[in-house]
């Protein structure tokens, strides 16, 4: 008898020369009931190897969840792939990424979130029967795997182990901006397709497996409220963002301080250049008297003043006091009548000359005193 085979919950294909998609649309299992592997994490692995030469995949994902086993292997193969053959990975969020979904996807370097699309996290759960000691293992084992899922999440999420532990306890659902403020997820982008998504899987037959049914319908009805009232594409304001998002305000707060601090530093210490650059300038500016050298000490600390602005001060000085002594040492020559004493070309060591001299000063001082 022909059986009738389920279709497998990924799509592995070559969207371009360098570029893959992956899609896993579908509850994350392995039917035990058809041939081992038609639809499991091996089957996926062999899929997986047929890449070659690409440097992208494009991981598409919209789950119930599943299997934690299958979804840690998958995990597994594609990091590992990307980190062997140097391919980046960008996971998508199409509409649902909840349970081993949640963690599958953050395989991805870059995880990006559409609006409308749902994120959701709790403990790892199984059926059990059994004696108490049966059951104690199948505990033991329980709080061995949330260890390892917790391991996945810290890698990406910003929020603490105890944090993200209690979230599981409480079955967390977030939506694309809480997600992004938590850090699972570092991009959103408009995507009116997420509630259809959602939808759709929801109808899957094994996903009440999963997650609580209860909880997706009141979610689903969340978003569509805001959806219908504009709220997912509605500007906010600085008020409305720290009180809805006091995380990442903080985070985008401390960005900015870090910023300005930086920036505070570097002003600082050019300041501090200049102002050495400056003295060093002053102190090699020659003096001629003690009152330049009082001008010059000022100018360092008491009256900072341009070192430009005081050598020009300096030269006018000098200038005119050399003017000054000039036009004084031109007067006594004129009051001694030294300007009247003809030149001679004879040897100043010559009495003759000093005779001449000594006569012209005398015939002067007598005309002088008639």
């Amino acid at each position: 008898m022909e059986r009738n085979l389920k279709n497998n919950f990924f799509e592995i294909k070559n969207l371009s020369e360098n570029t893959a998609e992956i899609c896993i649309y579908g509850t994350i299992t392995k039917w035990a009931w058809e041939e081992y592997g038609e639809i499991s994490s091996a089957n996926f692995a062999k899929e997986l190897q047929k890449l070659k030469n690409i440097s992208h995949i494009n991981l598409r994902v919209n789950s119930p969840g599943g299997d934690v086993f299958e979804a840690s292997a998958i995990y597994n193969l594609l990091k590992d792939y990307a980190k062997v053959n140097n391919v980046e990975i960008t996971g998508y969020i199409d509409g649902l990424a909840a349970s081993a979904a949640s963690f599958l996807v953050l395989c991805a370097s870059k995880v990006v979130m559409g609006t409308g699309a749902l994120y959701m996290i709790h403990n790892p759960l199984s059926s059990a029967y059994g004696n108490v000691e049966k059951l104690k293992k199948q505990i033991e084992l329980l709080d061995t795997v949330k260890e390892a899922i917790l391991d996945i999440y810290c890698s990406k999420s910003k929020l603490s182990r105890e944090e993200i532990s209690e979230k599981m306890n409480s079955e967390k659902w977030y939506r694309a901006t809480e997600a992004l403020e938590a850090g699972f997820v570092d991009e959103i982008v408009e995507n009116d397709n997420s509630l259809e998504n959602i939808k759709n899987i929801s109808n899957e037959l094994h996903i009440e497996n999963f997650i609580n049914q209860d909880l997706l319908k009141e979610k689903l009805k969340e978003i569509e409220n805001i959806k219908n009232i504009g709220g997912i594409t509605m500007p906010k304001s600085v008020k409305e963002l720290l009180n809805e998002y006091p995380d990442l305000m903080n985070d985008y707060r401390n960005q900015i301080i870090n910023e300005i601090g930086e920036n505070q530093i570097n002003k600082i210490e050019a300041a501090i250049k200049a102002e050495r650059e400056r003295i060093q300038i002053l102190d090699g500016i020659p003096t001629l008297n003690d009152s330049q050298k009082e001008i010059i000490n000022k100018a360092k600390f008491e009256e900072p003043r341009d070192p430009k602005d005081i050598m020009a001060e300096f030269f006018m000085s000098n200038a005119n006091k050399a003017n000054q002594e000039i036009q004084t040492s031109k007067t006594d020559i004129s009051n001694a009548g030294l300007d009247k004493i003809p030149p001679s070309n004879t040897d100043l060591g010559d009495s003759s000359v000093e005779n001449e001299i000594y006569e012209a000063a005398l015939n002067i001082y007598n005309d002088e005193n008639k």
